[in-house]
């Protein structure tokens, strides 16, 4: 007995099913990049937001907290100085813009993989609550930029806990 008499389908019927399932992921692919493009997020490939992938492009990554009085924002960007990048404030949003220059340099041997991202950026970040624009504190030290955004009164949030009653 053959073990292909076994299954329940034939080997005829398997390329249609191949070719449903690499239509369903391009389809599943493509929802994923259309709901990236409403956003000020990134597509999960790299580049901009609604913009086919870049090789090597350069996009810095961030991290936001938020405590009672301040908003603190972390943004990695290695290899670069303070006047490769800008930073303003305007209705509390942030934008943050730069260049991470490339540089050629000699080397004896043949490169075999270049993992590292240059290119210009341009990050835009609509903050969760109102900050007070003339009390930012920014620091640069070991390829991290901290920011530190002070909330005015109106955009501290006025939590209280609530207590839950069990019978």
């Amino acid at each position: 007995m053959s073990p292909m008499s076994l299954t329940p389908w034939r080997r005829s019927t398997l390329p249609a099913f191949d070719t449903s399932f690499q239509s369903l992921q391009q389809t599943m692919n493509d929802l994923f990049q259309d709901f990236a493009k409403g956003f000020d997020v990134l597509p999960f490939e790299g580049g901009p937001a609604g913009a086919a992938p870049t090789r090597n492009a350069f996009i810095p990554r961030l991290d936001m907290h938020e405590t009672e009085k301040e908003l603190r924002i972390d943004i990695e960007l290695p290899g670069m100085k303070e006047k490769d990048f800008d930073i303003q404030l305007d209705d509390n949003t942030l934008y943050i813009k730069g260049e991470k220059a490339w540089k050629q340099e000699e080397h004896d041997g043949n490169i075999f993989r270049s993992e590292r991202s240059y290119g210009s950026f341009q990050r835009l970040l609509p903050l969760p609550c109102e900050v007070n624009p003339d009390k930012v504190e920014a620091s640069y030290k070991e390829g991290v930029l901290i920011l530190k955004l002070h909330k005015t009164d109106a955009g501290r949030r006025n939590l209280r806990k609530i207590k839950v009653k069990t019978d």
